[in-house]
Formats: structure tokens, sequence, C-alpha cells
């Protein structure tokens, strides 16, 4: 068929069909140009021929489990509906396969038709329970298990068949006494922990199990007294007198110093509240041993009632001074001592009574010159570190001893000039004068590598915590120099991101040396599955696939984003995949449908503007028209329309060929009628006739805009009226 592209007709170009002579090459019913697999008549290997299949790509049309070649119901997953798929039916057309009255989606036993053994055919059954729980098998969980949560109670005794432990104490409600209440015997320990849960005090020591430390023996520490009798039932020396508490005649339970058998208060350790431990109080049965008013606690002398002998009993004397340092004892911190604080100085003449050394310069305040001073002679050194403290200048250079580095010593740098008149002082050379220096004879005082001078912290040798000495770290103060996610001590290109330059970050990167880290030609920065050559699977590397994450597609050859598989269009770029009629071939590669709108009636000397619908845009395309009974008038370049004057009478028409992709052609014709007997619209006089002008060209045909001011223009109008101006100048 030389002139015929597809010569049986079955949708398939002859240069691409196997049977180019036979329309339906596997016999199957479909044409080929509809069958998927037009060489394989059952093309989803169900049995049933594709054109007789309703579902030719998918062997199980209805996704019951079976073949439709095998499927008695192919479109119907329950064929007899009974609610069960035909796949896991064992009688699929019957939907009660024991005929006991029950459909099988509702029975329990769809292959037993007396389910419980009765006698009576289970739809006849009112009490049918399957597992004889005591639970009619429609109100049971589990009709078929008759201990549903495995406790040992068969459901119908069991508080909750879905919870083996009800009351969560740990022990299964079936070995359970108190199966709804986790402390059965109230003794304050959960039953599953409580050694007998029946009884709440189970050594017999008179102390619940749940506070008893020791809930199995009655003698927790084996001192031979029972816990319940015992004030320290964990600890078989109570007083630690080395002697057991059961053997102990002399215990001391207060540990106030005085055995229990002789103390009036053997729990209390303070027994008349005043604030002595019994055994350091002369009477611990009274709170003021010498009456004089004070409680023997707050008492400097609690066995004298004058304790400065001045006549008047201690609680009614208001300069009470018992040491005599001139410092009333109610206001004295020591008042038996009178240098509290041992400094050499009466406490009444320290203005720090209790602090040895009052201006804290290291120096007692009895051998300080200035006690109140800590820098005596204003050098800015403390008087206990300063060897001269008298001395503002001990080595007389003229600096002060507080911001001489060199104190001793007048000419530091040793450079002949006395550090007084040494304009820079800077003993090590690092770039900080020594007064503001940690380590003034030492130039890296932290050892990495930067003088102190260019160093930020002369006392971090890794400021940043990198791992690389700031001497060797392009970014000291920066752990991440290339902010890659990788600490510069652990990165093998610290200044660049992207070591491998694959466009991943080197702390994202399984790779960073590699830019390609599954070899399949794609950068791994463009690469979806940089650890997969294959990302979709479909036997194509990536770099070579030009859609690397679908399985289904390969290759586009003409760039337009769209896969040669589904592209309507493989060879020409069109990324919309316009096809205007739905044939399956997009618009670029074929002439499309289309129609000339303008009148087909018209009179002699009338100009009519005629229009492409749709506008073409994938083809060329020109116009033609019947010359003998018209003239061309003027064409838009903007929407392809043409002006014709149709000048003589009779059959005209109007042509438009489109040069289709294929190499073909594609005309299209609207037949024109120059009718004599209808009177053309006069256009000499424009107020006798009422118009609207709808378009202006210029002498080529181009559309001009309304207030266009140029040499010949056509004005033409919504009657089919034209119109030649001039402009005169």
């Amino acid at each position: 068929c030389p002139s015929n592209p597809d010569c049986d007709g079955d949708g398939v170009l002859d240069g691409d069909d196997d049977c180019p002579s036979n329309p339906d090459c596997d016999g199957d019913g479909v044409l080929d140009g509809d069958d998927d697999c037009p060489s394989n008549p059952d093309c989803d290997g169900d049995g049933v021929l594709d054109g007789d299949d309703d579902c030719p790509q998918g062997p199980d049309c209805d996704g019951d489990g079976i073949l439709d070649g095998d499927d008695d119901c192919p479109l119907d997953p329950d064929c007899d509906g009974d609610g069960i798929l035909d796949g896991e039916d064992d009688c699929s057309q019957n939907p009660d396969c024991d005929g006991d009255g029950i459909i099988d989606g509702e029975d329990d036993c769809p292959s037993n038709p007396d389910c419980d053994g009765d006698g009576i055919i289970d739809g006849e059954d009112d009490c049918l329970d399957c597992d004889g729980d005591g639970i009619l098998d429609g109100d049971d969980d589990c009709p078929l298990d008759p201990d549903c949560d495995d406790d040992g109670l068969i459901d119908g005794d069991d508080p909750d068949s879905d919870n083996s432990d009800c009351d969560g104490d740990g022990i299964l409600d079936g070995d359970d006494d108190c199966p709804l209440d986790s402390d059965c015997d109230d003794d304050g320990l959960i039953d599953g922990s409580d050694p007998d849960s029946t009884n709440p005090d189970c050594d017999g020591d008179g102390i619940l199990d749940g506070d008893d430390d020791c809930p199995l023996d009655s003698d927790c520490d084996g001192d031979g007294i029972l816990d319940g009798d015992d004030d320290c039932p964990t600890n078989p020396d109570c007083d630690g007198d080395g002697i057991v508490d059961s053997d102990n005649d002399c215990v001391d339970c207060d540990g106030d110093g005085i055995l229990d058998g002789d103390d009036d208060c053997p729990l209390d350790p303070d027994c008349d509240d005043d604030g002595l431990i019994d055994g350091d109080d002369p009477d611990s049965d009274n709170p003021d041993c010498d009456g004089d008013g004070i409680l023997d606690g707050d008492d400097d002398c609690p066995l004298e009632s004058d304790c400065d002998g001045d006549g008047i009993l201690d609680g009614d004397d208001e300069c009470l001074d018992c040491d005599n340092d001139g410092i009333l004892d109610g206001d004295d911190d020591c008042p038996l001592d009178p240098d509290c604080d041992n400094d050499g100085i009466l406490d009444g003449n320290d203005d720090c009574p209790e602090n040895p050394d009052c201006d804290g310069d290291g120096v007692l305040d009895g051998n300080d010159d200035c006690p109140s001073d800590p820098d005596c002679d204003g050098d800015g050194v403390l008087d206990g570190e300063d060897d001269c403290p008298s001395d503002p200048d001990c080595d007389g250079d003229g600096v002060l001893d507080g911001d001489d580095d060199c104190p001793s010593d007048p000419d530091c740098d040793g450079d002949g000039i006395l550090d007084g008149d040494d304009e820079c002082l800077d003993c090590d050379g690092d770039g900080i004068l020594d007064g503001d220096d940690d380590c003034p004879l030492d130039p890296d005082c932290d050892d990495d590598g930067l003088v102190d001078g260019d160093d930020s912290d002369s006392n971090d040798p890794d400021c940043d915590g990198d791992g690389i000495l700031d001497g060797d770290d392009p970014c000291p103060l920066d752990p991440d120099c290339d902010n890659d996610g990788i600490l510069d001590g652990e990165d093998d290109c610290p200044e660049g991101p992207d070591c491998d330059g694959d466009g991943v970050l080197d702390g994202e990167d399984d790779c960073p040396l590699d830019p390609d880290c599954d070899d399949d030609g794609l950068v791994d920065g463009d690469d979806p599955c940089p650890d997969n050559p294959d990302c979709d699977g479909d036997g194509v590397l990536d770099g070579e696939d030009d859609f690397p994450e679908d399985p289904t597609e390969t290759t586009d050859s003409d760039g337009d984003g769209i896969g040669d598989e589904t592209d309507n269009c493989v060879t020409i770029f069109n990324p919309d995949q316009a096809d205007i009629d739905g044939n399956g071939v997009g618009d670029v590669c074929e002439c499309i449908d289309i129609s000339i709108d303008g009148e087909t009636e018209v009179c002699k000397g009338e100009v009519i503007l005629y229009y492409i619908s749709p506008n073409i845009s994938n083809s060329d395309w020109s116009w033609s028209f019947s010359e003998d009974y018209g003239s061309y008038f003027g064409e838009s370049l903007e929407d392809g329309s043409i002006a014709i004057l149709w000048n003589n009478e009779g059959q005209g028409y109007v042509t438009i060929t489109q040069e289709c992709p294929d190499g073909s052609t594609q005309t299209t014709t609207l037949d024109v009628t120059i009718n004599p007997e209808i009177e053309c619209a006069s256009s000499i006089d424009e107020n006798d006739n009422p118009r609207t002008l709808i378009m202006i060209l210029d002498n080529l045909g181009r559309v001009q805009p309304i207030d266009t001011k140029q040499g010949v223009l056509l004005y033409i109008y919504d009657d089919g009226s034209v119109e030649k101006k001039y402009l005169i100048k």
C-alpha cells in the first residue's frame, strides 16, 4: 500500500506493525493499534482472550484471588454474596456452605452446620456457644476460645475477658485470690510483689509488709528484738557501743551520751530543752542550773550565776563581759576568749574580731602595720605578697610594684633602660605589654604556634575546639571553617565545604572525596539516589536515564520532560501534550481540524474578513481564494485573518492550506456566494448609516490602533463596509 501508511487500518504505521496486512495480529479480537500486547492474545495470562477480557492487563479483574479464566464471576469478588472473597470461599457458588441457615460470612463454623454439637442446626440454635465458655457467640470476643485472655479463667467467669490481669497486680486473674483488688491483704504491697497476698504481716513482727524492710524476717537486724519492738529495726547496735541491742544493758537510743537505763528521756537528747545535750548538761532536768535567768545552752557560765563577779545576776546584768575584752557578752561571739580570732589584738580593739586578717592581705592583723588596708604602700600588691609592703617601688625602677612584671629587677628586659623609663616594655616580644601579659616571658603562652599578640585567647591552644592548634587553623575561632558540618580537625578540606565538588556539603556526603559515590554517571548533588546507581531499578544507570526515579521511562528524545513511552509526540517538543482532537497524537505532530469563520453570502463590492478557528500555531499555512470573483484586500499578522473584496457576481471560495508536520497537507474551504440581489450598505454618508468601526488596516494589511495617523488607512465596519482614508498634510 505505497500511498497508505497503515495498510490494514489497525492504527499502527506499517513500519512499526509486525502484521501490516492483518489488523489483529494475535487474533484476540482487539485491533493492534488498541492492543497493549499485539502479539499475545492473552496479555495478562488469565486464560481469557484480550478481546473478551474486561481487564486485559489484570489477571484477576475483581481481586478475589482467582484468575479471571477460572472465575465464574470475574467482575464480582464475592460471587455468592456471602461476605467471603471467592478465593477464600470453600463454596464460592453457595452462600451457605454447610446449609445451616447462616450465611458463610456470618458463620463461625461455615463448614459445620452444628457448631456446638448440641444436635441443633446453628441457624435454629438460640444458644450458640461454640467454645462453651458461657458467653453466646454473638457477644463473645473470642467465640472459639473459652479463655480469651489466657488468664486461667473461663470467659464467662472472668470480670474482663480481654484483660488477663484485671487489677494490674502482676498475677493472672486465674491465680489471683482477689482479681479485682491489687492489694488483697491491704498491707501496702501489690499482690504480685507480696510473699503472701492473704497475710498483711508475713513474718508476724507487728509491722505491715508494706512498711517492713524485711517482710519475711521478724528480726531484720538480728539483734534478738522483734522489729515491731525495736527502735532501730535495721541496726543491731542502736547506740553503736559494740554490743547487740538485746544483750546491751546500756543502750543510748537518743545518742545524748547517757545510757537509756540512766536517761530520764531515753528518746530525747535534750530532756530540759535548754539547748545543751543531756550528756553535756550539768543537770539535764534543770534548764537554768545556776538560776541566773539564762538557759544553760545560752549561758557562758552555766554553773556561775554572776559570771563577771559584779554582784549582778547574769540574767539581769546589762554589761556582762566575761573575758574582759571590752565587748559585752551579749555582743561577743567569743564571750570567754578575749582574742576570738587569735590575731594578737583584743576583740574590743579589733575592727574584725572574728577575722584574723581584716583586710585580707595575707598578714595577721597583729603583725599588720595597716590592718584595715590590704595594700599598705599603695603599690597594687597585697601586703602578704609584697616583698616590700612599706615601699611601693621595691626595685626603684620608677614602676609601682603592682604594675611591675619584675618588681625586684629594675631592668626587666635587660635593655639597659630602667623599666620606668622604658616605653616598650614587652619582655617576651609577643606584642602584649608585660602588664597585660599572662606569660610575660613566653611569647606563645599556650604553645599553639601563634604569638600571644596575634592569638585571640593566649591561654587556649585550640580556641574553637576543632582539634587543630590555632597556629595551624585557618579559622581559629570557627570549628567548622567551611560550614560543611564537619569539624576542621576531621575535615579533609577544612576550607572547602564540598571537597569533591559534587554539590553536596561534606557533612551530608557519604563519599566526601568522590563526586559520584555510586558510579552511575551522575554527580551526587544531581543524583536523587547518590548511593544507588539505578535509583528506579529499571536496569539503566541513573547517568544514562532521563528519568532516574521512574522505572517506566528512560528516554526523552525531544527534551520536553515527557518520557518517550508516554509522549504523544516523541520527536517534537510539546511539554503541554496538547491533543485537541483526543486521538492520542499531539497537536504539534499533526494538522488539526479548523474552520473558516466569515460571511458566506455577500454583495458585489463588499470587503469581508475571514478568520481561522482555532488559531493555528503548530504548522505553516497559507490563504487562497477564487481570484475570478474577489481580490486581496489585506491580511492581519496578529490573528491571521484575511480581508477579501468580492467584485464579481457568482460562486467563489476561500481556502486555507496547512503544511502538516509529517509532510502532508490539509485544506479547508469555505464556499462564498456573491449574490447580485443583495444590496451592499452605502459608505458615502456616515451620518445616515450608523455602524461600528471594527478594524483599521494599513496598505500592507497590518492591523493598526484606532488613533493611527499615517498616509493611507482602510477602515472596516461591522456592516461589511470599507473606507479608504488619506492623511493630507
